[in-house]
C-alpha cells in the first residue's frame, strides 16, 4: 500500500512534529509513505531516508497524489486551512488529534462539513466521541483510536486497517455504480454471473480496488 501523508509541521521548522514523526516511523514498516509538506527542513534522517518527500512550495499536490492508494491527514489545533482545502478536493483518512475536535465540529460548520463529508474514515481519541459522531452522521466511518498520542506502532496498524477499509468501500461503491449503469443494457439481470459483460465489470472493479501500488 502507498500512503500519502499530510502531517503537522513542528514549530522548529521540521516538516513533521514529534508525534507525526514517530507515527511515520512506524507507518514505513507497514506501507510505502510519501510525506507532503510546505517548505521546512527535512524530517529525521532515519525517516527521510525511507520516505518520498513532496514539497508543496515547489509542486502542486495534484501532480503527485494519483501515485498513492490513499491519503492520510493529521488534524490538530490550531485549525489548518491548508489541510481542509486539500481534504475537500482529495478525500482521505483523517487522524483527529485535536483534543477539542468534537467541540470544534459543533461550533465550526465548514469544518464539520469537510470532515464528515470528505473523510474516508475519521480516527478520534475515544469510543464515546466516536459513538456520538456516528449517531450524528452514520454515513461517515468513525473509528475510535485511543492511541492517537501513542503507542505509535498500534496507531500505525489502526491507520493501515482504516485505509484498507476505505479502499474496500470505494471498490463496493464502484461495483454498485457499474451495476447501475449496466441496467441500461437490454436483457440485463442484476448479479447475473453468466452475462457476457460480467468479466469486464469484474475486471474494472478489481483494477480500481487494487490502487496504484498493485496495478
Amino acid at each position: 500500500m502507498k500512503i500519502a501523508f499530510f502531517g503537522t509541521p513542528a514549530p522548529t521548522g521540521s516538516v513533521l512534529d514529534e508525534s507525526d514523526e514517530a507515527l511515520v516511523g512506524e507507518l514505513v514498516r507497514l506501507a510505502e509513505v510519501g510525506i507532503f509538506h510546505e517548505g521546512g527542513a527535512p524530517a529525521a534522517a532515519s525517516i527521510a531516508a525511507r520516505c518520498r518527500r513532496h514539497d508543496l512550495a515547489q509542486m502542486h499536490y495534484r501532480n503527485r497524489l494519483h501515485e498513492y492508494d490513499v491519503v492520510v491527514y493529521t488534524l490538530t489545533s490550531p485549525r489548518s486551512a491548508r489541510v481542509e482545502e486539500i481534504l475537500g478536493e482529495w478525500p482521505g483518512v483523517v487522524i483527529g488529534r485535536d483534543p477539542a475536535l468534537e467541540a470544534r465540529l459543533a461550533s465550526e460548520p465548514p469544518l464539520r462539513r469537510v470532515l464528515l463529508d470528505r473523510s474516508l474514515a475519521l480516527l478520534v481519541g475515544s469510543a464515546s466521541v466516536a459513538a456520538r459522531l456516528c449517531e450524528a452522521d452514520p454515513t461517515t466511518a468513525i473509528v475510535a483510536a485511543e492511541c492517537l498520542d501513542g503507542p505509535f506502532d498500534e496507531l500505525a496498524r489502526g491507520i493501515v486497517e482504516a485505509c484498507r477499509g476505505a479502499l474496500g468501500r470505494e471498490q463496493g461503491w464502484l461495483r454498485t455504480l457499474l451495476e447501475t449503469a449496466s441496467a441500461e443494457i437490454p436483457g440485463y439481470v442484476p448479479g447475473d454471473r453468466d452475462a457476457p459483460w460480467r468479466a469486464e465489470i469484474d475486471e474494472l472493479v478489481d483494477l480500481a480496488g487494487k490502487g496504484p501500488s498493485e496495478r
